[in-house]
């Protein structure tokens, strides 16, 4: 209900970056609960928003970018998840407008990357976005990705190592 009112509210006053971050979070939340299981969610309605600010149209498309991935990574569609964590990587390369929406993005980047078998590739993602987090002083989402660090170091053989994140 809040991401609701949120939205209209945003609309009433043509402010299209907290439309489209509310309808972004909005999305993201139906996503994890399932509710696209049959239909897509209307990606056309959150691209159509655009804020004129540079900054915030950027923050708003690394958000719906990384939203497209969740929704391809839960449909196990791994490839077309990676299409869209790719753009933003490289938003987030050049721009940087947003820090933890960048350690959003690695951290899924690394955990398709693992669902590939790209073990090396996904160890260096979720590193990326573990340091990240630690520099925005994010102990949580930190800690999150140290069972996924763990799991991909066992892969790659490195025993010690996901000893040493199982841990943290």
């Amino acid at each position: 209900k809040t991401l609701d009112d949120l939205y209209s509210q945003s609309e009433k006053e043509n402010n299209n970056f907290g439309a489209g971050m509310s309808l972004a979070k909005k999305t993201y939340y139906k996503i994890e609960k399932g509710d696209f299981v049959k239909n897509e969610p209307d990606w056309k309605k959150l691209d159509n928003l655009k804020p004129k600010d540079r900054t915030q149209n950027l923050i708003l498309k690394m958000t719906i970018l990384k939203v497209k991935a969740e929704y391809y990574f839960k449909k196990n569609e791994f490839q077309k998840a990676q299409l869209f964590l790719d753009e933003g990587i490289i938003l987030s390369n050049q721009f940087s407008p947003q820090p933890y929406i960048s350690g959003e993005i690695y951290y899924l980047y690394g955990k398709v990357k693992s669902k590939n078998s790209q073990y090396i590739e996904a160890n260096q993602n979720l590193l990326k976005a573990s340091r990240i987090f630690e520099n925005l002083n994010d102990q949580e989402s930190a800690s999150q990705l140290f069972g996924d660090l763990a799991n991909v170091s066992f892969l790659i053989g490195e025993k010690e190592r996901a000893l040493d994140y199982a841990k943290k």
